[in-house]
């Protein structure tokens, strides 16, 4: 398949300073460019559904079918248009990549059948400027975009029939990416490379019955399906991020040794609002909400503290209704800042030595501009070892120690940077449905049952930012592992290289968001079952 891509390099580990921001490896991606020679072609790939296995249905453990695998349809069709050349010869290159693309999937599961589709195009280009034989200049841009239409329809399990059509749901992802970048030689010596880099990436999902109908399950084992109702999507989001990075690399070369260094910085702005479909029918609140039916034992106690009582007066499990309220939304950013100083010394013809640190730095700022993440001044040593036994490169024994830090992970970025609002009811089902929605017929203006109610609301967010000194432990250590590996690698001839490699990993620290539960105070945590408590 033709890319934008010219070569791409994997590196699972053992990598220098150059690189950080990741512990279990790195993707370095080089694009495409334009020579002296002019090329021009159109590639097409089709994968059509007849091409494509079938695999069986899906049960379960009651023998109930439950995933219609073997109605699964699937096909793809990709073209590529390319063409690159000189502008200028030997001074001025272009290269460039349209690439329209088809998709159509079919697959169903609990009582639906989906219809998804997805017609978009790729297209991305280079330009290279050659000011002279020491400097250049390159520009690439690049977009990633797609759409995808998802339609659904009621299914009749016994006679294996598409039924009427429920809604179409929609969602966008991907943007546009702008690159920037100088290399060049000074003084003989002296390698210079400049890199400024732009992301501006959406994602948002939504449907043509987000207003009016409520996500609805139905758990219970007499359910005819778990999804219930006229509903596409559980949840409505939008998300924009933009990015910014910037780089600054130096290699110096004296004697034996290549001296290098470099610093880069990275800027994040995200942007997030999610809420559940279905906000017509709690018209008191910004948002919808989400109705699980479910049976719970006589004396269940929930979250809240609420205990079902025998409703039933035979001692039977009871009907329940939960009600759920979710919504967040804001902006919050991300900044990353590093330096790096290596020394590649050749010790002999068969002995090479790398010697390499690299300084981190991480702030996380929530909706209110609060930094609730701010570690300076990570330190990850890097060493590396290459052994030639035979002076040639045909055979290589290497050995390398690291460690390597990783930034907070984005979930919890997006939980304590935003500001929720996430609660939970329980009431007394009544057996009553809308016939068209699934919800219960008798709500309230929030959306809540007017049956008995369980309990009050049990709350894990409020809709405030969050507030750092009570969500987060203030004794936190930077995120990061430590990394040995010793291998073996022997060229057998131009086209064929073995090699095998023992790696130890062993992760130091490590940050992620943690939910307090009712069960910690059995165990001596008071006040656990507050969600707005922090453990």
């Amino acid at each position: 398949e033709m890319c934008i891509r010219d070569r791409v390099q994997l590196k699972t580990g053992a990598y220098s300073a150059e690189f950080g921001r990741a512990a279990g490896g790195v993707i370095n991606a080089v694009t495409r460019r334009g020579s002296n020679e002019f090329e021009f072609g159109v590639v097409s790939y089709f994968d059509p559904e007849w091409g494509r296995g079938k695999s069986p249905d899906t049960y379960d453990s009651e023998g109930e079918l439950i995933a219609y695998d073997s109605e699964r349809r699937a096909s793809d069709w990709t073209v590529d248009v390319y063409a690159g050349g000189p502008i200028i010869k030997d001074r001025l290159f272009f290269f460039a990549l349209y690439e329209p693309r088809e998709y159509f999937l079919e697959d169903g599961a609990d009582g639906r059948t989906s219809e998804t589709r997805s017609s978009d195009v790729f297209w991305g280009g280079n330009l290279t400027w050659n000011i002279n034989d020491y400097h250049s200049l390159s520009y690439t841009a690049f977009t990633d975009k797609q759409e995808l239409d998802h339609t659904e329809f009621e299914y009749d399990i016994d006679s294996r029939s598409k039924g009427d059509l429920i809604g179409t749901g929609f969602s966008d992802t991907g943007g546009d990416n702008f690159i920037a970048s100088y290399s060049g030689q000074l003084w003989g010596r002296l390698s210079v490379s400049a890199l400024y880099g732009t992301n501006r990436n959406q994602a948002r999902t939504w449907s043509t019955n987000d207003r009016d109908c409520p996500p609805v399950f139905d758990e219970r084992p007499a359910a005819p399906a778990r999804r219930q109702g006229c509903w596409v999507r559980v949840y409505t989001f939008r998300e924009k991020e933009r990015r910014d990075a910037l780089r600054l690399d130096l290699a110096y070369s004296i004697g034996d040794h290549t001296l290098r260094a470099g610093l880069d910085r990275e800027d994040r702005e995200s942007f997030a609002l999610q809420g559940a479909s279905g906000t017509a029918i709690a018209p008191d609140l910004p948002g919808g909400v989400v109705y699980n039916y479910f049976e719970a034992p006589v004396g269940t106690t929930f979250p809240n503290g609420g205990v079902v009582p025998d409703a039933n007066g035979d001692g039977s499990p009871v009907a329940m209704t939960q009600y759920r309220y979710l919504d967040y939304g804001g902006t919050f950013d991300t900044e990353s800042r590093s330096w790096y100083l290596e020394d590649v010394w050749d010790l002999s013809d068969s002995v090479t030595l790398s010697l390499g640190l690299r300084n981190e730095s991480f702030e996380n700022y929530n909706s209110d501009g609060q930094a609730f993440f701010d570690i300076e001044d990570q330190w990850a040593p890097r060493f590396g070892l290459s052994w030639s036994p035979q002076g040639t490169a045909d055979q290589t024994i290497t050995l390398n120690w690291g460690r390597f830090q990783q930034p907070m992970m984005a979930y919890p970025v997006t939980a304590l940077g935003t500001g929720w609002v996430n609660f939970t009811r329980f009431f007394l089902d009544d057996g009553e449905r809308d016939p068209v929605t699934a919800a219960p017929a008798n709500i309230d203006g929030s959306g809540a049952p007017t049956s008995e109610e369980l309990g009050t609301a049990y709350v894990y967010a409020d809709g405030s930012a969050a507030d750092t000194r009570a969500s987060l432990d203030t004794s936190l250590e930077p995120m990061y592992q430590d990394e040995w590996m010793i291998g073996y690698e022997r060229r057998l001839n131009e086209n064929w290289t073995v090699g095998i490699r023992y790696i130890n990993r062993e992760l130091k620290s490590f940050i992620e968001d943690v939910l307090t539960l009712p069960g910690l105070e059995a165990i001596g945590f008071p006040g656990a079952t507050d969600g707005s408590q922090a453990c």
